[in-house]
């Protein structure tokens, strides 16, 4: 059987959404590994992974997976690089290259599946002429929504060469052609079977209706999201027929927005698919994990976009009628309180349930694994 490696961004939605895949793929025989930063081994491990370390000469032993999640990775690559000057960018280059040369070496790598959001990596992979495809967390396209990543003008025209595993079905984008005919959607590879924190589930009134909130792991680049928080926690206080957990990730403590009211519960960390199972209804950033997980549990959504893909994630949910937008720089608990009661009254659990039917579909279909091992296939022909 072959040897996979996955180089992802170090961060949990890009992770956590190749989890299905990668246990799928390691199920069928084939031996899975994660290279990340030494930061990330810990993760890795908890999900029964074979974890090889990149870059380890390049963060410090004490910097902890804590620490990344209140920066931004592209920050910390940089500081780690200690990348200034053009010339910088250019060691760097030189640096990847001796990484991946390392770690195909020391792995006798077979595939390695690459982040779409890592231009730098796929493209010394491509160099060095190891067989490497594409890994998109993100349904936007690197090579034609240039203003998601920097320098994607410059790498295009190499990295339309790759293949690309989009991990989400087709149906819930926009109508679209993709720009390359190896650029493949396949199913949502959400691994409902994933370790999920611990939670305090003697705090969930079964007699109210759940509200599930979080902004997501990167909430702490956008300014407003305490105020958002903020705003949400006094919309629920005023529903005494709800109850809110709140997921706020670990750049805040609950005791930063107190005073908390008795039906909202806040958290650092949440097993956000047991408590979707739950759930009425979810309060979300607009990330593809998120909106992926809510659709394959059936809740419908308010989306309060804050940065990045996550303002035309919150478009298809609303194309779709899964659920309602808000405009996070601006809203109101008024506003807050009317998204609430418009989504209890709408079709948005209907448009939900069959968006899952096709979802659930695909997933028993598997189509990521059939590419990845038809991938497999070619490079050993090649």
């Amino acid at each position: 059987m072959a040897t996979i490696v996955f180089v992802m961004m170090p961060e949990p939605g890009h992770l956590n959404a190749t989890y299905k895949i990668a246990k799928t793929l390691q199920g069928r025989g084939h031996r899975v590994i994660y290279s990340e930063p030494p930061y990330a081994a810990a993760a890795i491990g908890a999900q029964g992974f074979e974890f090889v370390p990149l870059l380890a000469d390049y963060f410090p032993t004490e910097f902890t997976a804590a620490q990344a999640s209140k920066t931004s990775w592209f920050e910390v690559l940089r500081k780690a690089l200690k990348l200034e000057t053009k010339a910088d960018t250019m060691r760097m280059l030189g640096i990847l290259r001796r990484e991946l040369q390392a770690l195909t070496a020391r792995t006798r790598t077979d595939l390695l599946l690459i982040d779409g959001l890592l231009p730098e990596l796929a493209a010394t992979a491509y160099d060095l002429r190891i067989p490497c495809a594409l890994i998109n967390t993100a349904l936007y396209d690197p090579f034609d929504d240039h203003g998601q990543i920097e320098n994607a003008p410059v790498f295009a025209p190499l990295l339309s060469k790759l293949p690309a595993l989009f991990l989400c079905p087709q149906e819930l984008d926009f109508p679209r052609e993709r720009g390359s005919s190896n650029h493949f959607y396949v199913e949502a590879s959400v691994d409902l079977e994933r370790q999920e924190p611990a939670f305090p589930w003697e705090s969930v009134d079964s007699r109210k209706r759940l509200i599930y909130c979080s902004l997501g792991s990167q909430s702490f680049l956008h300014g407003n999201s305490e105020q958002v928080l903020r705003t949400l926690i006094e919309a629920v206080a005023r529903r005494e027929d709800c109850q809110m957990i709140l997921a706020i990730n670990s750049h805040l403590r609950p005791a930063d927005l107190s005073p908390i009211p008795p039906n909202v519960l806040a958290v650092n960390s949440a097993p956000q698919l047991a408590l979707l199972k739950i759930a009425s209804l979810a309060i979300t950033h607009g990330g593809l994990n998120t909106i992926k997980e809510c659709i394959l549990m059936g809740v419908p959504m308010i989306v309060l976009p804050l940065t990045r893909d996550q303002p035309r994630n919150a478009a298809r949910v609303a194309y779709h009628s899964l659920g309602l937008v808000g405009n996070s720089q601006f809203i109101t608990v008024e506003q807050a309180s009317s998204l609430i009661e418009q989504l209890e009254k709408g079709v948005f659990k209907e448009k939900v349930e069959a968006m899952r039917r096709i979802f659930r579909e695909k997933e028993e279909a598997g189509r990521g694994v059939q590419v990845v091992e038809s991938l497999l296939s070619q490079t050993s022909v090649n």
